[in-house]
């Protein structure tokens, strides 16, 4: 059993989720391309997780498997990260949270929600109503 929850993460919670998603694949990327979780530091992960919205998945013992991590002005949603720790893919985890997420970002009333699919996965974001936008993210690295 599963419980699903809009709710805050100690820092703590989030720096394991992270180091658990080391040994994630997401098609050809690695965990830690995905996640840039070789650039992280904890004084940057207390930061996101202190201006950061959470959507959480968790066990039935509390554990933390799985989250949604968004940010908002009040009128756009962007989701920056999806993550369900590999021993937990593929039960249909992350798609539940993620629905979540957007009901609470219509709930809100958000005009639109953003979320930056990684090369593959626009099939299984579209899934969920994402669409490609007539813009191209652009990025500084």
């Amino acid at each position: 059993m599963f419980r699903y929850k809009k709710e805050g993460v100690a820092i703590k919670e989030y720096e394991k989720i992270l180091r658990e998603m080391i040994y994630s694949r997401t098609g050809k990327f690695s965990g830690t391309q995905v996640f840039h979780l070789d650039r992280r530091n904890s004084g940057g992960n207390t930061q996101a997780v202190s201006e950061s919205h959470f959507y959480t998945v968790r066990d039935s013992k509390g554990t933390l498997i799985g989250l949604v991590r968004w940010i908002t002005d009040g009128y756009f949603m962007y989701i920056i990260e999806v993550m369900v720790i590999p021993q937990y893919q593929g039960r249909g985890i992350g798609s539940k949270v993620i629905k979540k997420t957007i009901q609470y970002g219509k709930k809100m009333k958000a005009i639109k929600v953003f979320l930056f699919a990684m090369p593959g996965l626009e099939a299984y974001y579209n899934k969920f109503g994402f669409c490609n936008t007539m813009s191209q993210a652009m990025e500084i690295r």
